[in-house]
């Protein structure tokens, strides 16, 4: 078996923790960042399986409208969208792969120097939402559906 032999020198703790500085706040800020309406309304769909229907109705308020069913049952219909950003960064078209030269052939996957690179600009895009709860006559939700990306969280 091949061993691998690093002549770099050990790097203090001190410095990497610096190191990680710039790149730890701004992770822990986008935590803390409080979440929208939107977001609010995404928890698990699901977690209202066989709950009272008033706990949809508290948690999402009015619906957008209802469906009555010649069995007795109701099915309450809602709509959202949520924004999302995407994009704001650099690409290349680097290829595969290449080899540093390293014991063991251990891959560089950085872009080789001249290689075209292009920004991707940053734009906000619309994710709906249509959800429906049906409710049976003894009123608990009975089946619980969805059509969108923007009913699930990332």
């Amino acid at each position: 078996m091949q061993s691998l032999t690093s002549i770099a020198t050990p790097v203090p703790t001190a410095s990497r923790k610096l190191f990680l500085l710039p790149i730890l706040v701004p992770a822990m800020l986008l935590c803390l960042a409080a979440p929208s309406f939107a977001q609010d309304q995404r928890p698990n769909l699901m977690a209202y399986l066989y709950a009272p229907a008033t706990d949809v109705t508290d948690h999402f308020g009015a619906p957008k409208s209802t469906q009555h069913l010649a069995n007795g049952d109701t099915i309450l219909i809602y709509h959202w969208t949520r924004s999302q950003t995407e994009g704001g960064y650099t690409a290349s078209n680097a290829g595969p792969l290449y080899p540093t030269g390293l014991a063991g052939g251990a891959p560089y996957s950085g872009s080789p120097v001249g290689t075209a690179r292009w920004y991707v600009p940053t734009q906000t895009v619309e994710l709906p939402c249509d959800a429906r709860f049906t409710v049976g006559k003894d009123g608990a939700v009975q089946d619980v559906s969805w059509e969108g990306e923007g009913c699930l969280s990332d």
